[in-house]
């Protein structure tokens, strides 16, 4: 059988605190977890209980080996910020550089956005959708668990959210992709 590998990449969002919960998931699931959080991320997750349940990625020095290829990416949570970035084609970080890997790639990619009610009309947002939307990007809401859905979070609610939140519809995605992508 074919080893299932996926990268996880957390931003600095409330959902970032359920990082290691949604690894573990994915590890119960048969899934090799990779994780890269943004420097930003960093104070929200737990990195203890990620690195228990993932292999956690730090900045990698040239000519060190690069991890095994990705069969999917999950980007949870997934910011304004990052996400502009990554439609600008930016690889800044290495959480940048994950993404735009995945892209470049093909890859299936899971986005769940937390993004304000203050964002969700800004012009750019409404550009990087659409893109990300025409690559095949799949948006799941982290409210409600249902894909396509990209509605804005009323400020205020993010921890609120995070408590609501199902690993078992990311693994629920991830394995339902194509044995290929498996």
């Amino acid at each position: 059988m074919q080893e299932r590998r996926l990268e996880l990449v957390v931003c600095a969002a409330p959902l970032a605190r359920r990082a290691h919960d949604l690894a573990a998931h994915l590890t119960a699931s048969g899934w090799d977890v990779t994780a890269t959080t943004s420097v930003n991320a960093i104070s929200w997750v737990d990195t203890g209980a990620l690195a228990a349940v993932s292999r956690a990625v730090a900045d990698r020095s040239p000519g060190t080996p690069r991890p095994r290829p990705a069969s999917a990416v999950v980007l949870a949570p997934g910011t304004f910020n990052t996400l502009n970035k990554l439609r600008s084609g930016i690889s800044d970080t290495p959480a940048l550089g994950v993404l735009n890997d995945a892209i470049g790639q093909q890859l299936p990619l899971l986005v769940i956005p937390m993004i304000s009610e203050r964002l969700i009309d800004h012009p750019a947002w409404a550009e990087t959708t659409t893109w990300l939307s025409h690559l095949n990007v799949t948006f799941l809401d982290p409210s409600t668990g249902r894909t396509g859905a990209i509605g804005p979070l009323r400020s205020g609610t993010g921890e609120e959210v995070t408590a609501r939140f199902s690993p078992a519809w990311v693994t629920g995605w991830a394995n339902g992709l194509p044995a290929a992508a498996r």
